[in-house]
């Protein structure tokens, strides 16, 4: 499996979606483009209106939860101010003690170094931050997410991953959410296809398929393609096929 492809979809699983395959390049280049006017004039405009709300914003809560929402929302518009909106919203949680804000702000912290920074040393020092808070909160999405990136950020350097996403897999299931669950079977499913694990990869990516056909067919096809691969990959054609 080509590295790049591995890294790429690593990426998409955090991101939660997943881009048509288009045969005509002209067609992805063009739909990519409209695709990042659109986020970026919503972003804008969610901009906008945030901040005149947190200009008659009074309360603490009002204030994070906006000082939040920018953070996130000017992730398409300017980097920079991100992290200085994210920065007050953590501020205003730590102030307060509240755990589940606090661990909130440093996991938006870190994806944001993680993936619009690519600066991998800063996010894991979020991510280990937002893990010692979110256990505080008993917040089993956060810690999966949290171990889910902390082990892509292994994968990156070559390092043992295994823990990580076996323990992001571990609070996933815990939340009963299978979305979240999903998202741990994915990456674990990559990572042993990368290392050669087909047989491992193939358990897992089974597991995901079955979820996935409880909750969303749309979902379920994607899985069932990526199971039907790892099937071919180990002889296994007429299962595949079938």
């Amino acid at each position: 499996m080509n590295p790049r492809n591995v890294s790429y979809k690593l990426l998409i699983t955090y991101l939660n979606m997943r881009l048509p395959t288009l045969k005509n390049p002209l067609g992805f280049h063009l739909l990519t483009l409209f695709l990042g006017i659109s986020i970026f004039s919503r972003a804008q405009t969610n901009v906008l209106v945030l901040k005149k709300q947190l200009e008659v914003a009074t309360s603490d809560t009002a204030q994070y939860q906006l000082y939040h929402a920018l953070g996130t929302a000017y992730r398409e518009v300017n980097i920079d101010s991100s992290l200085y909106f994210l920065g007050q919203a953590l501020h205003i949680a730590q102030v307060r003690k509240d755990a589940a804000r606090t661990a909130q702000s440093m996991y938006r912290l870190g994806h944001v170094y993680m993936y619009k920074l690519s600066d991998e040393t800063q996010a894991l020092e979020w991510l280990k931050k937002c893990v010692i808070s979110a256990k505080q909160a008993k917040d089993n999405v956060l810690l999966a997410r949290c171990y889910g990136i902390i082990g892509v950020i292994a994968d990156h350097q070559n390092l043992p991953q295994e823990e990580w996403l076996l323990k992001a897999l571990e609070y996933a299931k815990k939340t009963k959410d299978w979305q979240t669950i999903a998202a741990a079977y994915n990456v674990l499913t990559v990572v042993y296809t990368k290392k050669n694990k087909f047989a491992e990869a193939e358990q897992v990516a089974f597991e995901m398929m079955k979820l996935c056909e409880k909750n969303s067919k749309a979902r379920w096809i994607w899985a069932c393609l990526d199971y039907c691969k790892l099937l071919i990959t180990r002889g296994k054609s007429q299962e595949a096929q079938s």
